[in-house]
């Protein structure tokens, strides 16, 4: 895949801020496009988090796929295989990870990460912020399902 920049990041929020509708287009076309994405940000495994954390899991995920589609049109499906093979390591790693706390565990995902930029916007999305409350709980769910699904795309545009 691609390298996506901080600053495609940026202008694709960019363009979600401005145009309302190009994010829920995006959303859409994630939706109908990447059936197993959808079904992962569909499942019951979800219901822990609070309706401001599954809004903000959606947003993160938007904005993923859409700064990914803006270096790479045509997208290959995600197989679900490939998403819960991704899901699996990270859990993985999380799960043995030495850090005593969410910023130490994360070092272990940065390292000789490809996509750095993603995986440093999907950290800046999570922190403590007046708007969104999220649970410790959260805060590891979502990191995990914005991982996998960057992980999932990577090694489908090897």
């Amino acid at each position: 895949m691609k390298f996506i920049s901080e600053e495609i990041i940026e202008a694709t929020i960019d363009k979600f801020e401005l145009d309302e509708n190009a994010f829920f287009d995006f959303r859409e076309k994630l939706i109908n496009t990447q059936l197993a994405i959808s079904s992962v940000l569909t499942e019951e495994n979800l219901d822990v988090l609070e309706d401001d954390e599954y809004d903000l899991l959606w947003f993160m995920v938007t904005v993923i796929y859409g700064s990914i589609i803006s270096l790479n049109d045509d997208l290959p499906l995600i197989a679900p295989k490939a998403y819960e093979s991704a899901e699996e390591t990270n859990w993985n790693t999380w799960n043995h990870s030495k850090g005593k706390n969410f910023r130490d565990k994360l070092n272990d995902f940065f390292e000789g990460f490809e996509q750095e930029d993603l995986l440093a916007f999907i950290e800046d999305s999570l922190e403590p912020d007046e708007d969104v409350d999220i649970s410790p709980t959260g805060r590891e769910v979502i990191f995990i399902t914005c991982k996998s699904i960057v992980d999932s795309f990577e090694l489908a545009l090897k």
